[in-house]
């Protein structure tokens, strides 16, 4: 079987990198012209996330490393708990002056645009290196595409949940940030055992999550 890095699949890796480093610019820049949104909510969804991918990631080194299933768990809950956690801080006590929903947009992008960055982005970046190094590759343009279909419900799905979030500081309801952590955690969860065992089955739950995660936001602003 050739497994040689071509040409084709180096052009494939370069659009992936920078369609995940694109993104968020783009939906912010469109966002920002439907809207009168802010700059400011977008820069403190995507240091909120940054710290709190640190901070995760010593919590994940008393995770227990056998089993699926116990850290698919543990990585979800940790994962739902400390982002929506610090998704409803930011929003409570360094945005409280942004009470506008297209505002919480903006935070969702920054927020949903780091953890694409962070992850996906620098995941593709080590395996274009990787790559190149090694002259070898498996890379397609169905793989690219399915990636960059991940890619935009993720970050859609923060933008979500920021709304959710946003809503409960709005009200002074701490019932909205127990949603926005219980469909956090599904996503997570059932997303990390389902992408194990079959990577195509993940985008149609990515979907469908994201659905639910539409559904659950026209209730919260339209009851």
């Amino acid at each position: 079987m050739d497994d040689r890095f071509t040409t084709g699949e180096l052009l494939l890796s370069l659009i992936e990198l920078l369609y995940a480093l694109a993104l968020p610019a783009v939906l912010f820049i469109l966002h920002r012209r439907r809207t009168d949104a802010k700059a400011f909510p977008l820069i403190v969804g995507f240091l909120t996330y940054l710290v709190v991918s640190w901070v995760r990631g010593v919590f994940r080194l008393f995770i227990p490393a056998e089993g699926l299933i116990v850290q698919a768990f543990f990585n979800a809950l940790l994962s739902a708990s400390m982002e929506e956690t610090g998704r409803h801080f930011s929003m409570k006590r360094i945005l409280n002056g942004y009470i506008e929903p297209h505002n919480a947009v903006s935070y969702g992008i920054g927020h949903g645009g780091c953890e694409l960055i962070m992850s996906t982005g620098l995941s593709v970046l080590n395996a274009l290196i990787t790559s190149v190094q090694t002259g070898q590759g498996d890379n397609s343009l169905f793989l690219v595409i399915l990636g960059m279909i991940t890619m935009l419900t993720g970050i859609l799905t923060h933008i979500c949940l920021s709304l959710i979030v946003f809503k409960g500081v709005g009200t002074d309801s701490r019932k909205y940030l127990f949603i926005a952590m219980a469909i956090h955690f599904a996503t997570n969860f059932i997303g990390a055992i389902v992408i194990h065992y079959s990577a195509l089955l993940y985008i149609p739950l990515d979907v469908i999550f994201l659905i639910i995660c539409i559904r659950w936001l026209r209730r919260v602003y339209n009851p």
